[in-house]
């Protein structure tokens, strides 16, 4: 369920990207979350969103966008929930986080002097 509406707020979110928005190398999908710069991650927003009546081979470059999307959401839930440390109220993983933080880091990894940060590096500034 809540991997269903992240990709939905995800796909909300790619639609608001810029179609001319850069197109770097995306990487492996088994790769750690944590070395994907902020050029893999835009270039998922900007992959995620289908599109009206898509391919199967569009359709399938957007369900790798989507789970990419999905497994950095996740790690940077992860990493501000062990950050903000155990004594503090827990954030819950919902699609309404996932979509603020989406935001946020969108606009972290916009800035096109930031495409080789890497998302361990952006989600500091959260």
């Amino acid at each position: 369920m809540i991997r269903t509406v992240s990709i939905l707020a995800a796909v909300a979110l790619a639609a608001s990207v810029p179609a001319g928005a850069q197109t770097p190398e995306q990487g492996s999908a088994d790769k750690d979350v944590a070395v994907t710069t902020c050029a893999g991650y835009y270039l998922a927003l900007t992959s995620a969103n289908p599109g009206p009546d898509p391919s199967p081979q569009r359709q399938a470059q957007a369900k790798a966008a989507q789970d990419e999307l999905f497994k950095v959401m996740l790690w940077v839930h992860g990493y501000t929930t062990g950050r903000a440390g155990p004594d503090t109220k827990p954030q819950p993983l919902t699609s309404e986080w996932m979509r603020t933080h989406a935001e946020k880091l969108r606009v972290i990894c916009a800035d096109d002097t930031r495409a080789t940060l890497h998302i361990a590096e952006a989600v500091k500034q959260l």
